[in-house]
């Protein structure tokens, strides 16, 4: 008889390779994965994988815009409350010198010209002696947008009242005025405030009225 096994041989390998060409036309047919279906990022955001090069899916840059959008649904007391934490917890809840908390003096606000309003937070004291004065910080909503800390003239602010607004994006904040550098601590601020004023320009806080007392009154460091 007449062997048959090539002849087998042969049909087997031609229907493996036939089986092969359709799984691979299959696979160019099929949309890939990657681009179907959503991923979660390691922040915990989902978002489609297509999105990952910048494309509609992706992170937005921040504007004032949007910040009011987010604040809306607050009241102003909500906010000045948001802020007021963010503050204390820079200071330690100021437990170094007091039992009940940071001491808040009376906020500004203003409107921030994009829909929203910009806060002006006093914190009276910052720290327990007469030496610790208090700070101003700047909020668009319950985004820090900037502190006297870091604005000139890098000085201590007034004891009351050291800051209100002064028209729309817009804040008068008075630093406690000495009759001269040698003046202790207890008689800081003892000769009055001197005004410096500032703007928002839609990202921070910008001064743009203001300049040093006559000598020999001098700000307090």
């Amino acid at each position: 008889m007449r062997d048959l096994r090539p002849a087998s041989r042969r049909l087997a390998a031609s229907c493996i390779a036939s089986s092969l060409l359709a799984t691979g036309a299959a696979v160019a047919l099929t949309p890939s994965a990657s681009a179907s279906h959503s991923i979660r990022r390691p922040d915990g955001v989902s978002s489609r994988a297509g999105d990952a090069a910048g494309g509609a899916g992706g992170l937005q840059h921040h504007r004032p815009e949007a910040q009011a959008r987010a604040d809306s649904h607050l009241s102003r007391r909500a906010v000045v409350r948001i802020d007021e934490a963010k503050i204390s917890r820079r200071y330690g809840a100021c437990r170094v010198f007091s039992l009940s908390g940071c001491p808040f003096g009376r906020p500004a606000v203003t409107p921030n010209g994009h829909k929203g309003l910009l806060y002006a937070i006093v914190i009276d004291k910052t720290a327990g002696d007469s030496c610790g004065l208090g700070a101003v910080y700047f909020f668009n909503g319950t985004k820090l947008v900037g502190a006297t800390g870091k604005l000139p003239p890098h000085a201590a602010v007034a004891f009351r009242s050291p800051v209100r607004a002064a028209g729309a994006r817009r804040f008068i904040v008075r630093y406690a005025l000495n009759r001269s550098k040698l003046s202790p601590c207890f008689e800081w601020g003892a000769a009055g405030g001197d005004p410096y004023t500032y703007s928002w320009n839609g990202r921070r806080m910008l001064l743009v009225a203001g300049k040093p007392p006559r000598p020999p009154l001098t700000l307090t460091p």
